[in-house]
């Protein structure tokens, strides 16, 4: 979901609450409908991206930091494949830099999948 400052930019003539609360939900359902449908893709180019991101405190500051003390504040990749052709969203994931994305991205994917590129460390 798009962070809530973008939201706020955006003139519905409703409240941010119902506009949040309805991506929200529309996410709730997407997310199982997705994971059962996007399957086997014939894709000829699968095309990955990584963007790196931090929750509360970033991996490199956290022994000096009062957030540290929470297990979720760290690092954060999102994580994409898309193909290339018809950008179908393959497979996406938010957490560790791993590879349990690649693992899935193939798991959709009729073709294996590359690992993205090295991003900014």
């Amino acid at each position: 979901m798009a962070p809530r400052r973008d939201v706020r930019r955006c003139r519905v003539g409703c409240s941010i609450n119902t506009v949040d609360k309805l991506l929200r939900d529309a996410g709730e359902i997407a997310l199982p409908y997705h994971d059962e449908h996007v399957r086997g893709v014939k894709a000829s180019r699968v095309q990955c991206a990584e963007i790196w991101s931090f929750v509360a405190v970033k991996q490199k500051n956290r022994a000096t930091s009062t957030p540290a003390t929470d297990p979720t504040a760290s690092d954060c990749w999102t994580w994409t494949a898309i193909e290339a052709q018809s950008k179908l969203l393959i497979s996406y994931l938010v957490g560790a830099r791993d590879a349990e994305f690649c693992a899935d991205a193939d798991g959709r994917s009729s073709r294996p999948t590359d690992e993205p590129s090295a991003g900014n460390d």
